[in-house]
């Protein structure tokens, strides 16, 4: 609840009221297989699985998640194929069978994928070896040998399937053939059609728009290529071939997207013709060009192959990209236009030198010679990027597409080669892959990027399950949990200037106290991880745990103050055992409070006998009746804000322990406890009475100063208190005997207890709202979800959970489920609230879907009742700044 929510499960089938459905269930956010509704193609929907748009909507009995994922495979319109860790056909569609020219009274099932395709390389099979470790990979245009002989461009994404526990059970392939864009228009296709005219000997070009009107004629006489008198530029061509339908044909076929071919004798002579159509860069057909060739006398090849060479001029003038024709030896035969601007160089220049002239580093040339331009190379190369230099020096990345040029009797005669300059989307890329993965204050690694780190981490651990002994130090790994000892202090006495520089001191002296090769990430607010790999043993990680404690001893000097910080450190030694990132983090988490129990500035190893969770919960079983008797119990508040402006709404009340010997506790240590000795009861009705009191108190204190300060409460309910018989004429009593607005009391209850026993929830949700208590359903999307009881139970809200919006500016499928919350919560006349909130780009986008509320450690992570009393109070809230310039929702 709140920002602190546990590892979810999800199972739940929506429909919305304009008939789009979709399924989905996960267990861990490593797992969850949610795919968004709209649109097809690679993100292929399981909506659109067979049987999915006629039967009911699942029930919310559980389901075998790898008989789904057959049947979505095996039914799929796209070309999908499901392996296991072996790579051995599990199940394929059959439009698998059809792009890949395999014969369909074949059953490929249990046949390995290399066997099937002996043709695939090396670098290949690296790519689904790190898919089995979790990764996803995905290209945007690729050759691949078909069965049957002939090649086709695809578009490719692999990535893992997981079974119940969490191991990759294998791969999932899916495909989409892009033979036809390729070598019909633009960019790649742009290219890839120069290769085919110049492979063709041409003798007249011609071209027309998409109102059929001839736009161009390059060639000899019309008369004598058999296309009619009276053709030229600006006539129509129904009107020029009104006695040759077959060219008309050509042209409707053209227009239609469709390539033609065809042979006619005129007048004792044969011409042999094709037409393509023409594509702009969005794929809609512009027109079509057309080459007609005389193929009645062999002694006419010299002019066609000078038609030919008139012909790839024009298209080489055409392109804006730089196309290089180089003989056996690689050096310079010709260039074109772009070739001048991109390198800098007149084709007087370079004709006649070596290609190795533009390479930025020769070792390149060299390489590219050995593994591309080769005499027996493929008829066509894969496009590769390498660094070029230009003749003032500079240097810039290019994307290359390269082929062999072959004379009639298949010898190689030369290369040609187009090189896009790719710099810029290249700096682009990598922007925007270092925003969405690396904090903005400190530049330090975020919990996305480190989480996926140590998840790898893990994984490479967990291939030693058994094998302890066999392991080395390739797969031992440490993570140390970092939390300052006194940031609060200086942040509230000196400022958030003073808090911000103190942060990036404290950034740069973690990554020096570290190698080079450990991860060093900010979690948020002031707690940092390190990520330590290679590792011979578990001394190593603590000896620098004591360099990391030592780099932050020395004061700090901030606007002319020395401050003093220090830190607490929890280490934890990664174990074959550990399944998640968050089961590591937790456990660096108890040892850190370890530490700071200790006397801070320390660092403590975790120990399972110490901190093991069997042990730790009977503990805390024994120990939390003297919590609720000795007021060991606290409250912090994490502020719910309007995100149209920027205001405050209101505060979560969130418990935590203040454990006489184990420190502060988060409710992930205590509350499962409690529910199963039965004393969350006491513990829920102590937050209730203390969080209406304390905001009640807030708002008589602002209304004596002169303030109208309304706040909304947001506590959380479990569902033995729920239930509880007292439980209704309790939360009466409490608001009352605190003088606090039960209309401004949001009670926040979880999906999972709606199916519990949802006539008694009903009736007491129902009976609560007579007083005026309203109801949040939180963590929305991690249990069952249930339209009909969203829309019969008085609910009044509904909160996005953490884990959806962690991803949705990095993942589509999860943005897309945080868009149809927003829009299930509009419809449904339900307030939004959206948890997690960690960067500005989680902010904008949320914003720009509507989400009208959110809370996280963008704003403020949860705090004592001071901090969140001067947020009531507060004439500029500190998070204001994030609407004082123009964010991207504005664009």
């Amino acid at each position: 609840m709140g920002t602190e929510g546990s590892n979810p499960s999800l199972s739940a089938a929506l429909a919305s009221s304009w008939g789009e459905r979709f399924f989905c269930h996960a267990r861990g956010s490593r797992q969850r297989l949610a795919l968004r509704a709209g649109g097809r193609g690679l993100d292929e929907e399981i909506n659109n699985a067979p049987g999915s748009a006629d039967t009911p909507a699942p029930s919310c009995e559980p389901v075998n998640r790898f008989d789904l994922l057959k049947t979505f495979v095996s039914g799929a319109p796209s070309a999908k194929a499901l392996f296991d860790r072996d790579l051995c056909y599990l199940a394929y569609s059959d439009r698998w069978v059809s792009d890949y020219g395999l014969d369909p009274e074949q059953d490929y099932t249990g046949r390995s994928h290399y066997e099937v395709f002996p043709e695939i390389g090396e670098e290949w099979k690296a790519a689904h070896q790190r898919c089995l470790r979790g990764e996803i990979h995905r290209t945007d245009h690729e050759p691949f040998p078909r069965a049957d002989g002939t090649t086709q461009w695809l578009r490719y994404e692999v990535r893992p399937w997981y079974e119940s526990e969490g191991v990759v059970g294998g791969l999932v392939m899916l495909t989409e053939d892009l033979t036809g864009l390729v070598e019909a228009t633009g960019g790649v296709r742009q290219r890839d059609a120069l290769f085919a005219a110049a492979r063709d000997v041409a003798a007249t070009l011609w071209a027309f728009d998409a109102d059929r009107t001839m736009t161009l004629h390059v060639g000899a006489p019309l008369e004598d290529l058999g296309v009619g008198q009276g053709w030229n530029v600006g006539n129509k061509m129904d009107e020029v071939y009104a006695e040759l339908p077959v060219v008309t044909d050509a042209v409707d076929r053209a227009l239609a997207g469709e390539p033609s071919s065809w042979s006619v004798v005129v007048e004792g002579r044969t011409f042999e013709s094709v037409v393509r159509p023409v594509r702009d860069d969005s794929g809609a057909v512009t027109g079509g060009v057309g080459i007609s060739i005389d193929v009645t006398d062999r002694d006419y090849a010299q002019a066609r192959a000078e038609a030919a060479a008139a012909e790839v001029e024009l298209i080489q003038g055409a392109i804006p990209d730089a196309v290089v024709v180089a003989d056996t030896d690689r050096r310079v035969q010709r260039v074109n236009p772009a070739f001048a601007k991109l390198f800098g160089y007149t084709a007087a220049k370079v004709i006649g030198q070596p290609t190795k002239l533009l390479y930025a580093d020769p070792a390149a040339f060299d390489e590219a010679g050995r593994t591309r331009y080769r005499p027996s190379g493929p008829a066509r190369m894969d496009p590769f990027e390498v660094e070029y230099r230009r003749a003032d020096g500079t240097t810039f990345m290019g994307e290359t597409v390269g082929a062999p040029v072959r004379d009639s009797a298949g010898r190689t005669v030369g290369y040609v080669g187009v090189i896009r300059d790719v710099t810029e989307r290249r700096a682009a890329e990598d922007r925007l892959y270092h925003q969405a993965h690396h904090d903005e204050l400190t530049g330090l690694a975020n919990r996305t990027l480190f989480t996926s780190r140590l998840d790898a981490a893990i994984a490479v651990a967990a291939g030693g399950r058994g094998l302890v002994d066999q392991r080395s130090a390739a797969t031992n790994f440490a993570v140390l949990y970092v939390d300052l000892d006194r940031f609060k202090a200086v942040n509230d006495t000196f400022g958030h200037s003073a808090g911000d520089a103190l942060l990036r001191e404290v950034a740069d002296r973690l990554r020096g106290a570290v190698r080079p090769t450990d991860t060093v990430a900010r979690l948020g607010g002031d707690e940092f991880a390190v990520l330590l790999e290679g590792l011979t043993d578990a001394d190593a990680a603590g000896a620098l745990a004591q360099q990391v404690a030592a780099a932050l001893v020395p004061t700090v000097e901030v606007g002319g103050r020395n401050l003093s910080v220090g830190a607490s450190i929890g280490v934890v030694w990664g174990r074959p055992d550990h399944d998640s990132s968050d089961a590591v983090l937790g456990e660096a988490d108890l040892a850190m409070y370890e530490a700071k129990r200790s006397g801070r500035g320390r660092s403590a190893m975790y120990s399972a006998a110490t901190h093991g969770p069997a042990g730790l919960r009977l503990r805390l079983e024994l120990d939390l009746p003297r919590a609720i008797e000795e007021g060991e119990l606290r409250l912090a508040y994490q502020p719910i804000v309007r995100l149209s402006d920027g205001a405050l709404a209101g505060f979560e009340a969130l418990v935590r322990w203040e454990h006489p010997e184990l420190g502060l506790l988060y409710p992930d240590a205590f509350i499962g406890p409690a529910e199963e000795s039965g004393q969350i009861v006491a513990v829920d009705r102590w937050v209730l009475r203390e969080a209406c009191r304390q905001v009640a108190a807030w708002e008589a204190e602002t209304r004596g100063a002169g303030g109208d300060a309304v706040l909304v409460l947001n506590v959380n309910c479990t569902g033995r208190d729920l239930l509880d018989p007292e439980y209704v004429g309790a939360v009466r009593d409490i608001a009352s005997s605190a003088g606090f607005d039960p209309d401004r009391l949001h009670l926040e209850i979880t999906e999972s207890l709606l199916i519990q026993d949802a006539v008694a929830v009903a009736e007491v949700l129902r009976g609560l709202r007579t007083s005026g208590v309203r109801f949040c359903i939180d963590d929305f999307g991690t249990g069952y979800s249930s339209l009909s009881a969203l829309h019969a139970l008085p609910v009044d809200r509904i909160k996005v959970d953490r884990s959806f919006v962690a991803d949705m500016v990095e993942r589509e499928e999860s943005a897309a489920l945080v868009d149809t919350v927003v829009r299930l919560g509009r419809m449904l006349g339900k307030g939004v609230v959206a948890e997690g909130i960690e960067t500005a780009a989680h902010l904008a986008a949320l914003r720009r879907l509507g989400c009208a509320h959110g809370q996280g450690y963008l704003f403020s992570k949860p705090v004592g009742p001071e901090a969140a009393a001067s947020m009531a109070f507060a004439a500029a809230l500190p998070w204001a700044h994030h609407w004082d310039a123009p964010g991207p929702w504005l664009a």
